[in-house]
């Protein structure tokens, strides 16, 4: 589309951007025109301003004859790309003198401008040539002013006039025109400067002559350039020329003439090579801008100007803001670069209120002096305070947004947003004195500024409010202090007291709703804090009431409010956690007392009341924790552990349920929950035991008589003695080879090449080869096992080795004062034993005993849990009696054992005395014996 083209001096391009940019004159001998290392480095900055301004496509030409500019050196060749409009700008014969048609393959053929350039008129926007191309002298044009049959004339040469008057001026006319009237420079032109150059005959003035050709030529490709891009090119206005030229937009016609003389002046050296001919393009510049504003109307503008900005300037004094923004906006149509305009627009926005309008305004007024205009800058700083202050405020500094709204007023009296935002935080502060005298001094600036008069009607509404709330009406109160708020709603104490009159009224919700109000705008408002914490004890009051009365139900929202409110209130959440409780939210309730315990985790209660929510939940695990801290904090008291173990016997924990009921029966012995929870834990335990483990026989729990009181009975088997067993399971069987091979497949630190060597004394598994039994073994019972590789395995399969009064009642098999399992007498067919078989034989060959169970005399020597101890049964408990310390002990630290341990029952090795049920023995606990095996058991009630 089309578009204006904007043309000027590098100088005056600095912080503007345009479309696109066609820079000119990037040629040797113009950039850089001197040689000294500092001039370049200043000349390639401009070059570089001048490159910076484009956002679309920026442009480069240099004129051929003189060469490129070494500065396109500094350009990466991979964005440089040559473009020529024309090859060369030839001037074609006059038509006369034509001996041969010229065609497109004619080397004097040149294409013609496009057609619609005829008879357009040149527009130039922002010329400037300054000193483009100085040196010694200035380069450009001497310009005087005649005005003569409506047309104006400009003398190049007003040093030395040559010639009569009239005729020098209508010479010079016709140079002028031929270059930039109303034809653009194409053949036409080029050839009317021909004819002229052939009518001078003076070396000096034909040399003046060529120089006009070459503007000419100049001229003629840019305008090519631009129509080949679609830009339109227009004239120049008379306010922007004269400002250009004076940098003073009011200036009289003196001193415009004086300015465009000061800068355009230039002398043409007689010597002819050296014509400084790279300064065509500002030359052509030049001469745009002042044919344009030498023929304006600049007078009548003026006049028009000046009329349209006194009015402005009456208006504000009269305080009629938008009339004045009207007649500034006026003035400034008539003269864009009108600075003053510009900057009382800036302070009648400011003073109506149009913050973005009043900083375009004077930014602009800043551009157009120069950063010149001390007026402009005060506005400008004002609105920088009030800036400040607004981020102040955001910031929730508010003394520091003071100072800056006060510093915004000092600098400019009539900034109406500056007033506005002092008395709002002046209301923030609930310095209502200060707040008022803002308001009533803004209102002398701008007596119908809307937000203004709703700061002084809420101080009218709040005050009328206050008298309400002091005489306990209430609801009136309400009423006038949200319309307070409703005008402001950044009035902290309107807020504050409209929380003050709801809590008064018993409307809690609402009273806590203005109190956070108020947070909103300042986290540490002391009396807005003092106003929550009483909202919260009423909340508090009511929910431990109604828990009272057992409206569990009604306490639930009053005892949440109150959480809600004090986040750290031990009493609420325990309450809040027992509503809940007994309405049978359960997850509710344990959240509850989940956060007690994180306010005081020295809570026992909390820790039990947890510990049970979960347990109606069904999250059994979940429970044990926290009932286990209960416990721990109390050690004494007997629902504690009988919650826990109630937990433990959910999961068939059996044996933590066991030890957590039998300490909460210690404790309190008539508990009837925990003697029942006892029995459905023994209960349990059979069933277990039982499902899982089918080859086990359970001897029941009762007396039997221990030891042998024969007289030939060794020392060690007596005295007989009565000892107590509670129930247990015994395996039918001693554990057989294929056993003990499922174990090492899944334990291969107990295998035969990786077992410690403190386990064994080199003959674990002894006749195994690979870690397999030997062939034909599979269901005999293993040997050449220690102590400890029993233990190992009983552990495994999540039982344990037979204490030495368990082996001997399951031997027994409930015979009383018999030698044999069997009987009283020796028999072969019963037992593998006195080198029989000269072996093992698989188990269950030979008869069970009454118990039905397998091998209790001979096959194999059978491992105990006990300590060996010779005279152990002189001193031996009589209920259920371990040797060598407790079963737990001795369970938990076997590895760490080093004493002998108990052998019985035997083997097929031994004579018929080692194979009675009361026969005792031992073996260090690392020895693995050919003979030597065991069998596991398990407590009802580990």
């Amino acid at each position: 589309p089309k578009c204006t083209v904007s043309l000027m001096t590098i100088h005056k391009s600095k912080g503007l951007e345009f479309p696109n940019v066609f820079v000119s004159g990037v040629c040797s001998g113009l950039l850089p025109l001197y040689k000294s290392k500092k001039d370049w480095d200043e000349e390639l900055r401009l070059l570089y301003v001048a490159m910076t301004r484009a956002e679309n496509w920026l442009c480069l030409s240099s004129y051929e004859p003189h060469g490129r500019s070494e500065f396109l050196s500094y350009i990466p060749s991979s964005l440089l790309k040559t473009i020529k409009t024309r090859d060369n700008i030839r001037i074609p014969p006059k038509p006369e003198k034509m001996e041969r048609a010229v065609t497109k393959e004619s080397s004097d053929y040149i294409e013609p401008l496009p057609e619609k350039l005829l008879g357009a008129g040149m527009t130039v926007i922002g010329i400037d040539p300054g000193n483009v191309g100085a040196r010694e002298t200035n380069v450009g044009w001497s310009v005087t002013q005649k005005t003569s049959d409506g047309y104006s004339v400009l003398d190049y040469n007003t040093e030395h006039p040559c010639g009569k008057k009239e005729d020098k001026l209508k010479e010079i006319e016709r140079k002028i025109n031929s270059l930039v009237a109303k034809f653009p420079p194409d053949a036409v032109a080029v050839e009317k400067i021909e004819v002229a150059i052939g009518e001078v005959e003076d070396t000096i003035e034909k040399a003046k002559a060529k120089w006009f050709h070459y503007v000419a030529r100049c001229v003629a490709t840019i305008r090519n350039i631009a129509d080949r891009h679609g830009i339109e090119c227009r004239l120049y206005t008379a306010q922007d020329v004269k400002y250009a030229a004076t940098d003073n937009r009011s200036a009289n016609k003196e001193q415009v003439k004086a300015g465009v003389k000061k800068r355009c002046t230039f002398r043409i050296s007689q010597n002819i090579a050296n014509v400084d001919d790279h300064s065509a393009d500002a030359i052509a510049a030049s001469l745009c801008y002042l044919r344009s504003y030498l023929n304006s109307a600049r007078y009548e503008g003026n006049r028009q100007r000046q009329e349209q900005y006194d009015a402005g300037c009456d208006y504000f004094d009269e305080r009629q803001y938008k009339a004045s923004v009207h007649k500034f906006k006026e003035a400034i149509n008539i003269d864009p670069i009108y600075t003053d305009a510009h900057y009382g627009l800036g302070r009648a926005s400011i003073a109506q209120g149009d913050l973005e309008a009043a900083e375009d305004a004077v930014k602009t007024a800043l551009r157009l002096a120069e950063n010149n205009h001390p007026d402009s800058q005060k506005l400008l700083d004002a609105i920088r305070c009030y800036r400040l202050g607004q981020n102040a405020v955001n910031n929730k500094q508010f003394n520091e947004a003071i100072t800056k709204f006060q510093e915004s007023i000092h600098l400019e009296p009539f900034f109406i947003n500056a007033h506005y935002e002092l008395g709002k935080v002046h209301l923030r502060l609930s310095n209502l004195q200060e707040a008022k005298d803002v308001v009533e001094e803004a209102l002398k600036i701008a007596d119908d500024y809307p937000s203004i008069q709703r700061l002084l009607d809420a101080i009218k509404l709040y005050n009328a409010g206050l008298n309400f709330l002091n005489d306990w009406r209430y609801n009136d109160a309400i009423d006038k202090l949200k319309e307070a708020i409703d005008k402001e709603p950044i009035f902290i104490q309107a807020h504050y007291r409209l929380g003050l009159a709801y809590f008064g009224k018993g409307a809690l919700e609402a009273s806590e709703q203005s109190a956070n109000n108020i947070l909103e705008f300042c986290t540490d408002h002391q009396l807005a804090l003092a106003l929550l914490d009483d909202i919260t004890k009423k909340y508090k009051t009511q929910g431990l009431d109604l828990i009272a009365y057992g409206r569990y139900v009604d306490a639930i929202e009053p005892l949440q409010n109150a959480c809600t409110l004090n986040q750290n209130d031990r009493e609420v959440w325990a309450n809040l956690g027992c509503a809940y409780y007994f309405i049978d939210e359960y997850v509710n309730a344990a959240s509850c007392y989940r956060k007690v315990t994180d306010l005081d985790p020295k809570d026992k209660n909390a820790y039990s009341n947890l510990g049970n929510a979960y347990f109606r939940m069904g999250a059994y695990a979940d429970a044990i924790e926290p009932l286990q801290n209960a416990c721990e904090l109390k050690p004494n008291c007997g629902k504690f552990h009988y919650y826990l173990g109630r937990a433990q016997f959910k999961l068939d924990r059996l044996r933590e349920a066991k030890w957590a009921a039998e300490k909460a029966l210690e404790i309190d012995q008539g508990h009837h929950p925990t003697a029942e929870l006892l029995k459905r834990i023994e209960k349990r335990s059979h069933e277990i035991i039982r499902r899982d483990n089918p080859d086990m026989i359970l001897i029941s729990a009762g007396e039997f008589q221990m030891g042998c009181g024969d007289r030939d009975a060794p020392s060690n088997e007596k005295p007989i003695h009565t000892v107590y067993l509670d129930d247990f399971y015994i395996d039918k069987y001693p554990v057989t080879n294929a056993q003990y091979k499922r174990f090492i497949d899944a334990n291969p630190q107990w295998r035969k090449d990786r077992i410690p060597r403190k386990y064994h004394n080199r003959g674990y598994l002894k006749y195994w080869r690979e870690n397999n039994y030997p062939s034909g073994k599979t269901n005999h019972p293993i040997v050449h096992v220690s102590w400890y590789a029993a233990m190992a395995y009983a552990q495994w399969v999540g039982k344990r080795l037979p204490t030495e009064a368990e082996w001997e009642k399951a031997a027994r098999g409930g015979l009383v004062s018999q030698r044999y399992p069997w009987g009283d007498l020796i028999d072969s067919s019963k037992a593998n034993y006195n080198r029989n078989v000269r072996r093992t034989t698989p188990v269950g060959d030979y008869p069970a005993n009454n118990y039905g169970l397998y091998d209790m005399a001979g096959n194999v020597w059978e491992w105990c849990l006990d300590r060996y101890n010779e005279d152990f049964y002189v001193k031996s408990p009589c209920h259920n009696p371990v040797a060598g310390g407790t079963l737990r002990y001795t369970i938990d630290l076997f590895r760490n054992v080093k004493s002998s341990r108990v052998l019985r029952g035997g083997s097929w090795s031994v004579e018929h005395q080692d194979v009675r049920s009361t026969a005792r023995t031992w073996k260090s606990p690392d020895n693995p014996c050919p003979d030597l095996g065991f069998r596991c058991v398990m407590s009802v009630i580990p």
